[in-house]
């Protein structure tokens, strides 16, 4: 998820070859599970390369699929 500002409503990536009737499981720190699609997933090398970017620059990703949420 990328948010440029308080109030955005943010991107989320998109994964192509996901299937939308998959989920994955995901445990917050404070204990809560939640569901994602897989469709909303990316590789690892992805995220690492986001989170790069993002801390160096302050920006998105290119190499990943975005999808803007309304």
């Amino acid at each position: 998820m990328y948010v440029r500002h308080g109030g955005d409503s943010g991107f989320r990536s998109n994964n192509k070859s996901g299937d939308e009737s998959k989920t994955q499981e995901f445990k917050l720190s404070n204990g809560q599970i939640d569901f994602y699609p897989e469709t909303w997933l990316t590789d690892k090398a992805n995220i690492e390369s986001a989170i790069l970017i993002y801390f160096d620059t302050g920006t998105m990703d290119t190499s990943v699929d975005w999808i803007e949420e309304n």
